[in-house]
């Protein structure tokens, strides 16, 4: 979508899509996830539609950052951050349908498995027991040296998902349908 204005063009919302099928261990069936990555400024907006069984839990992670100190780690409802020494920030912010609960996001941690760094740290959403049959799930990812601010961001953008249809709307009105 291309926006219009004193003659200049600003390119706001840019999105790809993939669809993966995925197996559940003990289970043969196939069962379909389609990620659409929506770009918007520096953020990247998730839409993931999921078919799960019963009792599955979804789960994503945002970008790993790494450094030579444990990078700091914070997360709140909905929302994980991990920020390196050095300022460079991961975070991931659930807009929809995570319900995730206040076990719904944490940040993941390791040592010696990035090539940035000794110890990296990984910010991730994870559901609540899939109900069954297909589900929506909307998150923001940024990586940013600024300071970033999850709480703020999840406010950046409204979702409205329907059936076949998710619309995500930015605070300056411009509209995507995916």
């Amino acid at each position: 979508m291309e926006v219009r204005r004193a003659g200049l063009t600003a390119v706001n919302f840019w999105g790809a899509g993939t669809e993966y099928a995925a197996r559940l261990p003990g289970d043969d069936h196939p069962y379909r996830i389609e990620t659409t990555s929506v770009l918007h400024g520096p953020w990247e907006i998730r839409v993931h539609r999921v078919e799960a069984p019963e009792g599955a839990v979804v789960r994503e992670g945002g970008h790993a950052v790494a450094h030579a100190e444990s990078p700091f780690a914070l997360s709140g409802p909905d929302w994980a951050l991990a920020r390196t020494a050095d300022g460079l920030s991961s975070a991931l912010i659930a807009l929809y349908g995570w319900d995730g609960g206040a076990e719904g996001a944490a940040v993941a941690r390791d040592v010696q498995s990035n090539a940035y760094g000794p110890r990296s740290a990984i910010p991730y959403l994870r559901s609540r027991p899939h109900p069954g049959g297909r589900s929506i799930h909307v998150s923001l990812v940024a990586l940013s040296q600024d300071t970033v601010h999850p709480e703020a961001l999840r406010d950046s953008v409204r979702v409205r998902a329907g059936a076949d249809s998710v619309v995500l709307t930015s605070l300056d009105g411009t509209t995507v349908e995916v």
